[in-house]
């Protein structure tokens, strides 16, 4: 699976789950899982998406829990600063 296609995977499941911000959600998540910003996921989208099983994990927890992203991933970016989440 390319990175393409994990993104519109994550955003069916979260769409399915009734959350709202599904499109930014997965941005945010598979680029935490591959170890990049967000922004430079449209670059990397044709690149191979290894983490499958872990994104499953994560999906699962958001839309049955409820767990922010920022929870999820441990960190958040705010004001040029990157904060650490717990």
């Amino acid at each position: 699976m390319d990175i393409r296609r994990a993104i519109s995977y994550c955003e069916s499941y979260l769409r399915k789950c009734g959350i709202e911000t599904y499109k930014s959600d997965c941005l945010f998540l598979i680029a935490h899982l591959v170890g990049i910003h967000p922004s430079l996921l449209a670059v990397k989208e044709g690149e191979k998406f290894g983490k499958l099983k872990k994104l499953k994990e994560l999906l699962e927890k958001r839309c049955k829990d409820r767990i922010p992203v920022q929870h999820l991933i441990g960190e958040w970016d705010c004001l040029g600063r990157t904060f650490k989440v717990f």
